[in-house]
Formats: structure tokens, C-alpha cells, sequence
């Protein structure tokens, strides 16, 4: 299994992977300590390191560090980052076109507002480039500072962007944080989030399965079962508002039933996620014990309240509906109280 596909699997790296950044290991040092909140992500030839949900870093090949200018941008209705790049880019009238709010305006008012987007996009990206230079020329004992730095302005941005900053993002993220493998009360350990089929994929649903316009699907969590080897492909449901698309839950399975749980297809995917184990293996953040069996990944649902009256069976009522549902595995997670104190044991991936 160590064929290299025609397109890039997560955790396939070209020799100019991070060969320019040399706290590549120190990052990956801080990113890997539970304590710190993150969580590293491998994708096709880059890996992006997340907090609360959302992605702090990517480290791409030849040294690119990339943290988002926007962070340092408080979100506005009134004038969002959108209307902001589109003010001050060079073709400023052909972008503003689509936007009604713009486009209305007098010349006069037209012209401040773009000289007013143009200073807030310097000072941003100054404010970016300088923890980013910062981070690259950091000796090893100061690049935890700097992360913590970089870490809090994501923060602020998020909970200004939305008031309460909990969404489904960010219970993945606890959930993938709190079931590594030396979590000795999990079953599982979460090596992938957001897991994006590529077209080009052998095990990706088939033209001729789906609608012209219909993108592939993207499954929520990859965990591998500690005691058996066991893959799970895993869909997360956040509080009972999730359930509101009933059909939403069966079409996941036949989505999975389609692709990587296809008979003729799930060899494929699983050579993929043998590029992802390896590369995890390679850094540390899974050691050389982890094993995984070459058997058809296993399809599973994980439930968690969002709020103290969501009913774990109002859940069960909806798989029941389908008998091809009600036998699959299922996860219900404790609620969580206070996010801004996650807390691991509300979190645990037991299996039933």
C-alpha cells in the first residue's frame, strides 16, 4: 500500500515538505500537548493546526507559514472584511459591482470608504506578516509564546464573529483533541476531521450515482478503535436542531454506502488513510503501536446535546424510522457545560 495516486492524499508530502521551516518541529512539538487546545490536521501536501474550530496555521512545503490577516479584523455587519477586499482591490469598481450597499453609494463616499478599506487591509496584514516572521525566526523556547499570542487573536475574532463562538466546528475539535491515543479512557483515536472525497479518488461516489452539481461528500470524523484496529467513518450531531432535516441522517449512510463502504471502492480509501497513519507516525502524534486492519471502514453516528432539554431519544426516534439505521453504532456524548473549560470526560468516544 505505498503507491502514490495521481492526486494528493492527506499526509502525502514532496520533498520540499516544510524543508525551509525549521520550527517545524518545535510547532508540532506545542501543537501536539493536549493542553494547548489544538489540533493538527494533515491534508494533501500541507497540514493545518486548529483552535476552537476554525484553522490557526497552515504549514505548507518550502517553509509557507500562513495565519489568517482577517484575525486580526473584528467582524462587522455594517462593513464587513468582504466589502473591505473588494474596496481595495485594484479592479475595486468591477468587485463592488454585486454588492448593492457599495455600489449605491456617491463617488465622494465611494472613494473614503476605499481609502479607509485600503488602511484597514495594511494594517492587518502588517499585524500578520509580523507574528508570522516572528514565528518563523523564533528560537524553540519562544515559539509557544507566540502561539499563544497567535491563539488568543483567533479567539477574540471568533467570539466577536458570532457571540457564542460553540458551534459544530468546535465540539469536533474537542472531540478529536480528547480522543488521541494516550487518552486512556477513550476507545477511539480521531485521526482526520472534515475528510473532503476527492473526485479523483477511486472511492469517491460515481458520476453516474449522483446529481451533475452534487459535490462529494465530507465525512465529519475518522477514528480508528484502539483495541481492534477497526477504521470508523463517524457523523457528528450537534443538539436536536440538527435533526431538523430528518432525511439528512440516511443520506449520509447511503452517501458512505456509495463510497468508502462500497465493496469495490473501500481498498482504495483505505490506501489513502494509510498515507495519513504514516505521516502522523512520522511526526509523533501517533506512535509506531497504532495498527490498523485492512477491513471495510465501519459507519457510525455520534450525538451531542447542544442544551440541557435536548432528548438523546429524539435521536433514536429518527434512526428508528429507517431499519438499516437502527443497528449502527451510535455514540451519546455528555453535554458540555462551559466550553470555555472543556472538559474531556464530555468528550470520551466509548463504544456501546
Amino acid at each position: 500500500m505505498s503507491s502514490i495516486p495521481k492526486y494528493n492524499p492527506r499526509g502525502y508530502r514532496s520533498q520540499y515538505y516544510m524543508a525551509n521551516l525549521s520550527n517545524y518541529n518545535a510547532i508540532i512539538e506545542y501543537a501536539k500537548d493536549p493542553n494547548n487546545e489544538l489540533d493538527i490536521q494533515y491534508r494533501g501536501n500541507y497540514i493545518n493546526i486548529y483552535y476552537w474550530g476554525g484553522s490557526l496555521l497552515k504549514l505548507r512545503g518550502k517553509g509557507s507559514i500562513e495565519f489568517d490577516a482577517h484575525y486580526y479584523y473584528p467582524p462587522s455587519k455594517e462593513f464587513p472584511i468582504s466589502y473591505i477586499e473588494a474596496l481595495a482591490h485594484n479592479d475595486f469598481r468591477s468587485k463592488i459591482s454585486k454588492i448593492k450597499k457599495l455600489s449605491q453609494l456617491s463617488e465622494e463616499d465611494l472613494m473614503k470608504k476605499r481609502q479607509e478599506a485600503i488602511t484597514i487591509i495594511k494594517r492587518i496584514v502588517s499585524e500578520r506578516d509580523n507574528v508570522v516572521n516572528r514565528l518563523r525566526s523564533a528560537k524553540a523556547e519562544s515559539v509557544s509564546q507566540i502561539l499563544s499570542e497567535m491563539k488568543g487573536v483567533m479567539k477574540n475574532w471568533k467570539e466577536c464573529k458570532s457571540g457564542n463562538a460553540i458551534d459544530e466546528r468546535t465540539v469536533q475539535h474537542y472531540i478529536s483533541l480528547f480522543n488521541k491515543e494516550n487518552a486512556a479512557d477513550s476507545d477511539f483515536i480521531v485521526i482526520d476531521l472534515e475528510y473532503a472525497l476527492s473526485e479523483n479518488a477511486g472511492y469517491c461516489i460515481s458520476t453516474h450515482q449522483k446529481n451533475p452539481n452534487e459535490k462529494q461528500p465530507r465525512i465529519d470524523i475518522i477514528a480508528i478503535e484502539k483495541k481492534t484496529g477497526q477504521l470508523y467513518v463517524l457523523e457528528l450531531k450537534y443538539g436536536e436542531r440538527s435533526l431538523e432535516n430528518e432525511a439528512g441522517l440516511w443520506e449520509h449512510y447511503v452517501d458512505y454506502t456509495k463510497s468508502v463502504g462500497a465493496d469495490d471502492k473501500w481498498k482504495s480509501f483505505l490506501i489513502d488513510i494509510y498515507f495519513l497513519v504514516n505521516a502522523q507516525k512520522k511526526d509523533g502524534t501517533l506512535s509506531d503501536k497504532v495498527t490498523l486492519i485492512e477491513t471495510k471502514p465501519k459507519f457510525g453516528f455520534i450525538f451531542k446535546p447542544e442544551k440541557s432539554n435536548d432528548e438523546y431519544n429524539a435521536f433514536r426516534n429518527v434512526l428508528e424510522k429507517h431499519p438499516d439505521l437502527s443497528a449502527i453504532m451510535t455514540i451519546f456524548l455528555p453535554l458540555e457545560e462551559n466550553y470555555d473549560y472543556p472538559n474531556a470526560t464530555t468528550h470520551l468516544l466509548k463504544k456501546p
